[in-house]
This record gives C-alpha cells, structure tokens and sequence, in this order.
C-alpha cells in the first residue's frame, strides 16, 4: 500500500535507507511530495465495456478521477473530486446527446447511466470503509498487524456508526448532489453550454459551483454519524487524510519514532478541526476516536517493546514448554509494569505524553515543543544501534538529517494549507534553520 492517501490496503510500504546502506531499527511510511497527487482526467470518466465495480480499496472503474484523493496535495479534497466526477459525467453524457439519436443513443445512454451510478455506489462504498478503517477501527495497521490483538480489542468495542448505514446515507446525498447538478445546468444555462462548446472548458468551474451549493445545502448541524450532513461527511475524510491517517498507516519498530510520528499527526488534527466548519458533535466524536486509536497504537508498540526485550533474553525463553505459556507471562508481567509506579518509562511513553501535552498550547510553546521533539529523535537515531552492524556515525547522521528535514517539510506544508491568516501561519512555521543536527 501506499500511505499518501486513505484509500488503500492496510500494509504500508516502507522506505529503506539510502542504497540500503543503512537499516536503523525503524521503518518509516514511503515519503509523499505533492506533486505526486496531479489531478488526471481520462478522456471518459467510464470506460466502454467496464460493467462491475472493481475491489475497494482504491481501485476505482477504470478512470483516474480519483486519484487526488490519494495524495497529499492540499489543494484537493473530497469535495473536489466527488463534485468534478459529477461534473464530468454529465458533460459526457451530454456529449452522448449530442453524438448520437434513435435506438443507439438509448443504447449508450443506458450503458453509460450504468456505470455512473455503480461508481456512484462505489465512492459510497468507499469513502463509508474508508471511514470506519480509521473510527471503527477496522484497519489492522492500528494494531500492529496483529489480527489477535485486534480480536481482542473489537470483542468489547461498539463502532461509533453503522458501516452500511452510512453508504447508504452517502450514496442517497451523492444522488441529491446529482439532482442539484441537473438544477444548476438549467439555471446557468449559458455557462453549461460554453461548456459543452468548448470542449470542456471550464468543467473546474463549474464544479466550485455545484460544490458551493452543495455545501449550502448541507449547511445544517449534526450531532452525530447517524445524521451525518454531506458536508461533515467530507469534513472528516479530509481531516483524517490530511492529519492522521498517514501516522496510523505507519509501523515502526521504535517506540520513540512511532510517538513522534503519532504526536505530530495529533497536533495537526487539533489545528485541522479548528479550522474547519464540521459540526461540533462530529468533531468531538472523530477526536475521541482518534485519541482512542493513537493510544491503542502506541500501547501495543509498548508491549511489542517490553515482549522483545524480554524474549530476546535465552534465560527468559528456556522457562517455558509452549509459545502460548510464555505468551501470557509476557502479559502478565507487562500488566504488573504498567501497575508498578516505581517502573521507569520508556522513551517512547515520555515522548508521547510530552507531545500530547502541547494540545491546545499557545503556538509558540506549540512550536517549541515540537522542535524540542524532533530533536529528541533526530538524536535517538544517531545514538541508536543499526540492524546492521557499525555503520558508522556519517550514515547514521544522513539517515538521521533525512527523517528531520521529511518531517520539518511535511509540518510546514500542512501549517500551509490551513485556512487561517498569515501571522498565525508564520507563528506555527518551523524555521529551516532552527533545528538542531548536531551528533
């Protein structure tokens, strides 16, 4: 999978040192650059002859309407690409008017109306997965890949909305936005056919126009995902893709990587939802949803670390007849852990606390804090033993400048694309120089 987006399978691929020269011993998510989301219109939005929906996860009928949604292009979200795949397919539509009559225009007509609505269906579909991967927690990446310990998790643990409820809610506002389309091609009139006379420019136009009305017309609160607007629905989509889901996605074997990258995902939620026009309700629930799935993700990274300090002992291991014997020592002996007020904690639980603890600061202890974080880790892996061996302290300061200058770049870029003045923009924004990469 690849972790720029949220539409994807639940195995994040991950990057390698520099000509594998180097492998620390963590694993980061393939870094992104915008430029990697580029809008991309086929010369139909429908292929001829592709009469099924394709598997979920991404894979969308043929076309590449969607693609931006995958990216980490600010500029796009949701909102875009839904209402300028409605957009596109009533332009082609016309054009099939306009191309043909009698018997073979109700022919294409009937194939083409086909597969608008199955992909129609397949958004729904998507965007609902999509959703409870991150909130009902779904998605294995949350749990380490540990399909037992998600097991567990889920035996006791009620999702916030109901999965197919919501696609049907999703798809019904997609065809309500589709009559709203047909509203506005015969009040803009004029525009529509320039439109269609141009060979389909001005297509982005008019879909700011249907996208602005829509939002218009779902402009009322909501007070929870059973009747979640359209509006919220999108609000939550791109507050995850642009905030958390790429931290989510994200397996490491470093407890202090995993808390940075989790932390700073957090940080950048807190700023999303406060500029955002979601519902308070919604934005209460994605939050404490949120908070609940970083805290269990950064809990089994604990464990995973205490288990294999622990089995990597051959004394600890000789103890024990059966895997599943030694299992639950482990187990028991991290709950006495976690009980004991004396325990020292790890690294990667003080960097955790530390990062949550700037939520809601004033943006300069904000900024501060996390400059002091990416310090902390950018001298943890100078300091950290490589899987391979002595590598020697120059490879290990590229590897280490690397992840500093991603993560310095990605928070600028996100502080960026925030809908907020530009003196509060430049009071979030890391100065290139301000970090420290000294061994």
């Amino acid at each position: 999978m690849q972790t720029n987006g949220i539409y994807a399978s639940s195995t994040p691929s991950t990057i390698v040192a520099k000509n594998n020269q180097l492998a620390t011993k963590v694993l980061v998510p393939a870094s992104n650059n915008a430029s990697d989301a580029v809008e991309m219109y086929t010369p139909s939005v429908i292929d001829e002859g592709q009469q099924e929906l394709r598997a979920l996860g991404g894979q969308w009928i043929v076309g590449r309407e969607f693609t931006s949604v995958q990216g980490t292009d600010y500029s796009k979200n949701f909102l875009d690409d839904v209402s300028g795949f409605l957009v596109k397919s009533a332009y082609e539509r016309d054009l099939l008017l306009q191309r043909y009559t009698g018997d073979e225009l109700s022919q294409h007509l009937e194939q083409y109306d086909k597969q608008v609505q199955l992909k129609i269906e397949d958004i729904a579909q998507t965007t609902a997965s999509t959703l409870s991967q991150y909130l009902n927690f779904e998605n294995d990446s949350i749990f380490g890949g540990s399909k037992e310990t998600q097991g567990e998790f889920l035996s006791t643990y009620k999702p916030i909305f109901d999965k197919d409820e919501l696609t049907d809610r999703i798809k019904n506002m997609l065809q309500e936005q589709s009559r709203l389309l047909g509203k506005l091609q015969e009040e803009q009139g004029d525009q529509w056919k320039q439109i269609m006379e141009q060979g389909g420019k001005g297509i982005t136009d008019f879909r700011d126009l249907l996208k602005e009305e829509a939002s218009k017309a779902s402009v009322g609160e909501s007070t929870s995902f059973q009747d979640i607007s359209y509006r919220d629905v999108a609000g939550v989509f791109d507050a995850l893709l642009h905030t958390t889901a790429k931290a989510m996605n994200t397996f490491t074997f470093d407890t202090e990587w995993m808390a940075n990258n989790l932390g700073t995902a957090r940080l950048k939620l807190d700023l999303y939802l406060q500029q955002s026009p979601m519902s308070s309700a919604i934005k209460e629930q994605l939050t404490q949803s949120v908070d609940k799935a970083m805290s269990t993700k950064m809990g089994i990274a604990e464990y995973d670390d205490y288990k294999f300090s622990l089995i990597s002992t051959p004394s600890f291991r000789k103890q024990f007849a059966s895997h599943q014997e030694m299992s639950l020592d482990i187990k028991r002996k991290y709950s006495a852990h976690l009980q004991d007020l004396n325990a020292k904690k790890s690294v990667g639980t003080i960097m955790w606390e530390s990062m949550k603890g700037l939520l809601n600061q004033k943006p300069e202890d904000l900024l501060s804090g996390l400059m002091n974080a990416f310090n902390s880790l950018h001298h943890s892996l100078i300091s950290a033993p490589s899987m391979q061996g002595d590598v020697g302290p120059k490879a290990k300061l590229e590897f280490a400048n690397q992840v500093r200058e991603t993560n310095l770049e990605d928070w600028n870029s996100f502080i960026s694309s925030l809908n907020m003045g530009q003196q509060q923009k430049s009071a979030l924004t890391i100065p290139k120089n301000s970090i420290d990469i000294k061994v």
